[in-house]
């Protein structure tokens, strides 16, 4: 399996799953849990990161929820 990662116009790679349009907007692209590739658009890279931060964050607190009543939920909202 080859894992591409997206590149910015300034040549400079931005991770696995991001890429720069030549319009300037970031393009983020994954697979949902149905597998169905789904697409989203950012102005900024540092929007995405945030987007990115807060899904994770959701779905670990999800994880957390169903595993035990033990688990610490700290950083769950």
């Amino acid at each position: 399996m080859v894992i591409f990662m997206g590149r910015n116009l300034r040549g400079r790679s931005l991770g696995v799953g991001i890429s720069q349009d030549k319009n300037g907007k970031y393009v983020a692209r994954y697979t949902n849990k149905n597998g169905k590739r789904v697409k989203k658009i950012f102005a900024k890279l540092q929007d995405y990161r945030n987007w990115l931060a807060d899904a994770q964050l959701e779905k670990d607190c999800q994880n957390a929820y169903s595993r035990s009543k033990t688990y610490s939920l700290s950083k769950c909202p």
